[in-house]
Protein backbone atom coordinates (compact mmCIF):
# COMPACT_ATOMS: atom_id res chain seq x y z
CA UNK A 1 0.00 0.00 0.00
CA UNK A 2 1.39 3.66 -0.83
CA UNK A 3 1.56 6.60 1.30
CA UNK A 4 2.26 10.17 0.11
CA UNK A 5 6.04 10.86 1.74
CA UNK A 6 4.75 14.58 3.00
CA UNK A 7 2.10 12.48 4.58
CA UNK A 8 4.09 10.33 6.51
CA UNK A 9 6.22 13.49 7.22
CA UNK A 10 3.09 14.90 9.26
CA UNK A 11 2.39 11.94 10.72
CA UNK A 12 5.55 12.43 12.66
CA UNK A 13 5.53 15.72 12.87
CA UNK A 14 1.96 15.18 14.56
CA UNK A 15 2.85 12.59 16.48
CA UNK A 16 6.00 14.43 18.08
CA UNK A 17 3.84 17.49 18.54
CA UNK A 18 1.30 15.57 21.32
CA UNK A 19 4.32 14.26 22.92
CA UNK A 20 5.89 17.89 23.62
CA UNK A 21 2.61 18.85 24.89
CA UNK A 22 1.98 15.85 27.38
CA UNK A 23 4.81 18.42 29.28
CA UNK A 24 1.95 20.18 30.91
CA UNK A 25 -1.17 18.96 29.67
CA UNK A 26 -3.74 15.63 29.17
CA UNK A 27 -3.68 15.12 25.22
CA UNK A 28 -6.14 13.23 23.20
CA UNK A 29 -5.03 12.88 19.46
CA UNK A 30 -8.73 13.24 17.45
CA UNK A 31 -8.98 9.95 15.21
CA UNK A 32 -8.49 10.31 11.74
CA UNK A 33 -12.19 9.46 11.03
CA UNK A 34 -13.36 11.91 13.42
CA UNK A 35 -10.43 14.55 11.89
CA UNK A 36 -12.77 17.06 9.90
CA UNK A 37 -9.53 19.29 9.50
CA UNK A 38 -10.00 21.90 12.16
CA UNK A 39 -7.79 20.37 14.94
CA UNK A 40 -5.39 16.95 15.26
CA UNK A 41 -6.14 17.19 18.84
CA UNK A 42 -7.94 18.42 22.27
CA UNK A 43 -5.22 19.21 25.25
CA UNK A 44 -6.20 20.19 28.55
CA UNK A 45 -3.99 22.12 30.67
CA UNK A 46 -2.75 20.63 33.92
CA UNK A 47 -1.98 22.44 36.97
CA UNK A 48 0.31 20.76 39.69
CA UNK A 49 0.04 20.92 43.04
CA UNK A 50 2.04 19.02 45.22
CA UNK A 51 1.99 14.98 43.70
CA UNK A 52 -1.56 15.97 41.97
CA UNK A 53 -2.17 17.27 39.33
CA UNK A 54 -5.33 19.19 38.14
CA UNK A 55 -7.35 19.46 34.88
CA UNK A 56 -7.92 22.95 34.07
CA UNK A 57 -8.69 25.41 30.57
CA UNK A 58 -9.33 22.58 27.57
CA UNK A 59 -7.91 23.73 23.93
CA UNK A 60 -7.59 22.04 20.32
CA UNK A 61 -4.15 21.95 18.62
CA UNK A 62 -3.83 21.57 14.76
CA UNK A 63 -0.09 20.37 14.13
CA UNK A 64 1.38 21.60 11.00
CA UNK A 65 5.36 20.35 9.91
CA UNK A 66 8.47 22.12 9.35
CA UNK A 67 7.52 23.37 5.82
CA UNK A 68 4.12 24.44 6.18
CA UNK A 69 3.40 28.13 6.71
CA UNK A 70 -0.18 28.95 5.48
CA UNK A 71 -3.22 27.74 7.43
CA UNK A 72 -6.73 28.50 5.52
CA UNK A 73 -10.22 28.42 6.89
CA UNK A 74 -12.73 29.51 4.33
CA UNK A 75 -17.03 28.25 4.58
CA UNK A 76 -18.06 26.08 6.94
CA UNK A 77 -14.39 25.42 8.33
CA UNK A 78 -14.51 29.33 9.33
CA UNK A 79 -17.39 28.81 10.37
CA UNK A 80 -16.88 26.12 12.69
CA UNK A 81 -13.74 27.71 13.88
CA UNK A 82 -16.16 30.99 14.58
CA UNK A 83 -18.46 29.04 16.80
CA UNK A 84 -15.76 27.03 18.93
CA UNK A 85 -16.39 27.27 23.03
CA UNK A 86 -12.26 26.89 23.08
CA UNK A 87 -9.35 28.22 21.91
CA UNK A 88 -7.52 26.85 18.87
CA UNK A 89 -4.10 26.77 18.54
CA UNK A 90 -1.11 25.41 15.76
CA UNK A 91 1.92 23.46 16.79
CA UNK A 92 3.88 24.61 14.68
CA UNK A 93 6.85 20.99 14.52
CA UNK A 94 10.00 21.13 13.54
CA UNK A 95 10.90 17.17 13.35
CA UNK A 96 15.10 18.46 12.43
CA UNK A 97 15.36 20.44 15.68
CA UNK A 98 12.86 18.62 17.95
CA UNK A 99 11.34 21.84 18.67
CA UNK A 100 7.61 22.97 18.60
CA UNK A 101 6.21 26.49 18.45
CA UNK A 102 2.49 26.93 20.04
CA UNK A 103 0.96 29.85 18.20
CA UNK A 104 -2.51 30.94 19.03
CA UNK A 105 -5.11 31.72 16.92
CA UNK A 106 -6.99 34.23 19.37
CA UNK A 107 -5.52 37.66 18.08
CA UNK A 108 -6.70 36.95 14.78
CA UNK A 109 -10.03 35.57 16.37
CA UNK A 110 -10.13 38.86 18.13
CA UNK A 111 -9.39 41.14 15.50
CA UNK A 112 -11.75 44.48 14.85
CA UNK A 113 -12.43 43.11 11.53
CA UNK A 114 -13.03 39.15 12.02
CA UNK A 115 -16.87 40.12 11.91
CA UNK A 116 -16.27 41.56 8.33
CA UNK A 117 -14.71 38.53 7.37
CA UNK A 118 -16.08 35.68 5.10
CA UNK A 119 -12.76 33.84 5.82
CA UNK A 120 -9.18 33.71 7.97
CA UNK A 121 -5.89 32.69 6.89
CA UNK A 122 -2.97 32.38 9.24
CA UNK A 123 0.33 33.13 7.79
CA UNK A 124 3.54 31.28 10.11
CA UNK A 125 5.97 34.35 9.43
CA UNK A 126 5.77 37.49 8.57
CA UNK A 127 3.12 38.78 6.18
CA UNK A 128 0.70 42.29 5.86
CA UNK A 129 -2.43 41.88 8.16
CA UNK A 130 -5.87 43.03 7.27
CA UNK A 131 -9.04 42.29 5.60
CA UNK A 132 -8.46 41.49 1.65
CA UNK A 133 -12.00 41.52 0.36
CA UNK A 134 -13.66 39.45 2.89
CA UNK A 135 -10.84 36.87 4.07
CA UNK A 136 -8.88 38.11 6.89
CA UNK A 137 -4.97 37.33 6.74
CA UNK A 138 -3.01 37.62 10.17
CA UNK A 139 0.55 36.25 10.72
CA UNK A 140 1.80 34.08 13.91
CA UNK A 141 5.15 35.53 13.55
CA UNK A 142 5.55 35.27 17.56
CA UNK A 143 4.28 32.09 19.34
CA UNK A 144 2.94 31.84 22.64
CA UNK A 145 5.49 28.66 23.49
CA UNK A 146 8.41 27.66 21.89
CA UNK A 147 10.57 24.77 23.20
CA UNK A 148 12.04 21.52 22.67
CA UNK A 149 12.53 17.85 23.65
CA UNK A 150 15.51 18.93 26.25
CA UNK A 151 12.31 21.08 27.91
CA UNK A 152 10.40 18.24 28.88
CA UNK A 153 11.60 17.76 32.38
CA UNK A 154 12.35 20.75 33.35
CA UNK A 155 9.95 22.01 36.44
CA UNK A 156 10.92 25.62 35.62
CA UNK A 157 9.68 25.18 31.93
CA UNK A 158 6.60 23.28 32.80
CA UNK A 159 5.38 25.86 35.49
CA UNK A 160 5.73 28.57 33.01
CA UNK A 161 4.40 26.81 30.74
CA UNK A 162 1.47 26.62 32.63
CA UNK A 163 1.13 30.24 33.42
CA UNK A 164 1.84 31.72 30.01
CA UNK A 165 -1.04 29.26 28.58
CA UNK A 166 -3.26 30.33 31.41
CA UNK A 167 -3.52 33.73 30.85
CA UNK A 168 -3.95 33.59 27.20
CA UNK A 169 -6.67 31.18 27.41
CA UNK A 170 -8.22 33.13 30.46
CA UNK A 171 -8.13 36.45 27.86
CA UNK A 172 -9.15 34.40 24.51
CA UNK A 173 -12.03 33.39 26.56
CA UNK A 174 -13.48 36.53 27.29
CA UNK A 175 -13.35 37.29 23.65
CA UNK A 176 -15.36 34.55 22.79
CA UNK A 177 -18.37 35.57 25.38
CA UNK A 178 -17.84 39.27 23.92
CA UNK A 179 -16.82 38.81 19.94
CA UNK A 180 -20.56 39.78 19.05
CA UNK A 181 -20.53 42.77 20.89
CA UNK A 182 -17.88 44.12 18.72
CA UNK A 183 -15.32 44.49 22.14
CA UNK A 184 -12.05 42.15 22.50
CA UNK A 185 -8.87 42.68 24.41
CA UNK A 186 -5.72 43.00 22.93
CA UNK A 187 -3.18 41.76 24.73
CA UNK A 188 1.00 42.06 24.74
CA UNK A 189 3.30 39.00 24.77
CA UNK A 190 6.41 38.12 24.07
CA UNK A 191 7.53 34.19 23.61
CA UNK A 192 7.58 32.10 26.29
CA UNK A 193 6.53 35.38 28.76
CA UNK A 194 3.15 35.80 30.41
CA UNK A 195 1.27 38.61 28.70
CA UNK A 196 1.96 41.82 30.29
CA UNK A 197 -0.59 44.34 29.29
CA UNK A 198 -3.93 44.19 27.63
CA UNK A 199 -6.51 46.69 26.45
CA UNK A 200 -9.86 46.91 25.05
CA UNK A 201 -10.93 47.77 21.73
CA UNK A 202 -14.35 48.10 20.37
CA UNK A 203 -15.79 47.68 16.39
CA UNK A 204 -19.26 48.47 15.37
CA UNK A 205 -20.64 47.08 12.61
CA UNK A 206 -23.72 48.64 11.03
CA UNK A 207 -24.49 45.81 9.43
CA UNK A 208 -24.88 43.41 12.73
CA UNK A 209 -25.95 46.06 15.07
CA UNK A 210 -29.65 44.13 15.78
CA UNK A 211 -27.25 40.97 16.43
CA UNK A 212 -24.91 43.19 19.03
CA UNK A 213 -27.92 44.92 20.06
CA UNK A 214 -29.33 40.94 20.78
CA UNK A 215 -26.13 40.17 22.88
CA UNK A 216 -25.53 43.06 25.21
CA UNK A 217 -29.50 43.02 25.50
CA UNK A 218 -29.46 40.40 28.61
CA UNK A 219 -27.46 42.94 30.40
CA UNK A 220 -29.56 45.62 30.28
CA UNK A 221 -32.58 43.63 31.97
CA UNK A 222 -29.55 42.77 34.82
CA UNK A 223 -28.93 46.95 35.24
CA UNK A 224 -32.57 47.76 35.29
CA UNK A 225 -32.96 45.07 38.45
CA UNK A 226 -30.85 47.99 40.02
CA UNK A 227 -33.41 50.65 39.54
CA UNK A 228 -35.56 48.82 41.52
CA UNK A 229 -33.35 50.38 44.80
CA UNK A 230 -31.65 53.30 42.69
CA UNK A 231 -34.43 55.90 41.27
CA UNK A 232 -31.77 57.97 39.50
CA UNK A 233 -31.49 54.51 36.77
CA UNK A 234 -34.95 54.41 35.76
CA UNK A 235 -35.61 57.46 33.38
CA UNK A 236 -32.36 56.85 31.49
CA UNK A 237 -33.21 53.36 31.48
CA UNK A 238 -36.75 53.89 29.99
CA UNK A 239 -34.73 55.90 27.29
CA UNK A 240 -32.27 52.90 26.56
CA UNK A 241 -35.48 50.35 26.63
CA UNK A 242 -37.03 52.81 23.80
CA UNK A 243 -33.86 52.88 21.88
CA UNK A 244 -33.45 48.96 21.61
CA UNK A 245 -37.14 49.03 20.71
CA UNK A 246 -36.60 51.82 17.83
CA UNK A 247 -33.84 49.38 16.18
CA UNK A 248 -35.84 46.31 16.72
CA UNK A 249 -34.65 44.56 19.70
CA UNK A 250 -36.74 44.31 22.90
CA UNK A 251 -34.32 44.79 25.81
CA UNK A 252 -37.91 44.80 27.59
CA UNK A 253 -40.16 42.00 26.86
CA UNK A 254 -43.37 42.76 27.32
CA UNK A 255 -42.73 45.99 29.78
CA UNK A 256 -42.20 43.58 32.92
CA UNK A 257 -38.63 45.38 33.86
CA UNK A 258 -40.42 48.47 33.12
CA UNK A 259 -43.25 48.28 35.26
CA UNK A 260 -41.16 47.00 38.34
CA UNK A 261 -39.42 49.93 38.06
CA UNK A 262 -42.72 52.25 38.58
CA UNK A 263 -43.42 49.53 41.66
CA UNK A 264 -42.00 50.76 45.34
CA UNK A 265 -40.37 47.53 46.51
CA UNK A 266 -43.53 46.28 49.88
CA UNK A 267 -45.20 43.51 50.72
CA UNK A 268 -48.00 44.65 48.19
CA UNK A 269 -46.10 44.02 45.33
CA UNK A 270 -43.59 40.97 46.36
CA UNK A 271 -46.17 39.13 44.17
CA UNK A 272 -44.49 40.48 41.14
CA UNK A 273 -41.65 38.85 41.52
CA UNK A 274 -38.96 41.13 43.38
CA UNK A 275 -35.77 39.26 44.32
CA UNK A 276 -35.48 38.91 48.21
CA UNK A 277 -31.80 40.49 47.99
CA UNK A 278 -30.24 42.88 45.42
CA UNK A 279 -27.01 43.29 45.11
CA UNK A 280 -26.31 46.51 43.10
Amino acid sequence: MAKLANYRSGDRAEALGVVMLQAFCAVASIPRQEDFGLADALATLLRRDGRFLYAEDSFLVQFKSRTEKVIVYEGEMFDALLAQDVSVFIGHVNLRRSQIELHSLGPGLAHPNIMQAKGLVAHLGQHPMGLKGDVLHVRLDRPVLKWNTSDLEESSFTTNAYQVLKKHLEVERWNRAHRRTGASIQIQWETNQVPSGEHQTWMKDPNREQEMLAEIAPSIRVLSICAWEHPRLRDPLRVIFSWFRERGVEADPGGVQGMHMDLHRSPEVAHLGSPEVVHC
